[in-house]
């Protein structure tokens, strides 16, 4: 009874892992446009930081797929990203000029194009083949929740307090991925299942695959 409760708790924080991610994996998103023209940036500045940023993601996409699916250190690779993102968020109101920003936007895309194939890799390990499909419309669920609702807050926050009100509600929702992480039990990931093989032989590394929440 313990372990099934355990197992439900697992899948629980992974729910809010996904609403929490819905707003850090997009870093500052709109709002850095907004600030940095209001920084005196012009229209092709911005959208020059915006396209180094959008290329070196696509450049690391590959890589840090192939990276999420080998390691077993996935909520790790998580909340490192998390923390990379929050960080490059950062740096754009400490530091000014163009190569700060164009770092920190890096820094982010970089850090964003490993957490989709690891946060796949957790959803499979814990649910199994057979259990993914409504367990990804599940995440995606909670991660429109998660859309919707930060962009409430940031809005609200973001007209108080200004553009860096919006990072601190960023910075919360981070705080929340990685506590969310630390809360899924490694034991309730079968690692061999996760990269799509079949499951593992060790007791403690059967997921859990029979609660849908």
């Amino acid at each position: 009874m313990f372990e099934a409760e355990s197992r439900r708790g697992s899948l629980i924080f992974l729910s809010l892992l996904c609403f929490a991610l819905a707003d850090v994996r997009d870093g500052l998103g709109p709002f850095l446009g907004v600030y940095l023209q209001e920084q005196g940036w012009m229209p092709d500045e911005i959208g020059f930081v915006m396209t180094i940023g959008g290329l070196a993601e696509l450049l690391c996409i590959t890589p840090l797929g192939a990276l999420a699916d080998h390691t077993r250190h996935k909520r790790r690779l998580i909340a490192a990203s998390v923390c990379l993102i929050v960080v490059g968020c950062g740096l754009v109101f400490l530091q000014s000029g163009a190569a700060a920003a164009g770092f920190s936007r890096i820094l982010q895309s970089i850090a964003a194009a490993s957490i989709a194939p690891a946060l796949t890799g957790i959803t499979l390990g814990m649910v199994g083949q057979e259990g993914l499909p409504a367990r990804l419309g599940r995440n995606e669920a909670w991660s429109h929740a998660g859309n919707a609702s930060t962009a409430v807050m940031g809005g609200l926050v973001g007209y108080f307090f200004g553009i860096p009100g919006v990072f601190f509600v960023m910075t919360v929702m981070g705080m929340l991925a990685v506590f969310s992480l630390v809360r899924i039990n490694p034991a309730h990931i079968d690692y061999a299942v996760a990269r799509g093989l079949e499951s593992a032989d060790t007791p403690e590394e059967k997921p859990a695959r029979s609660f849908r929440l």
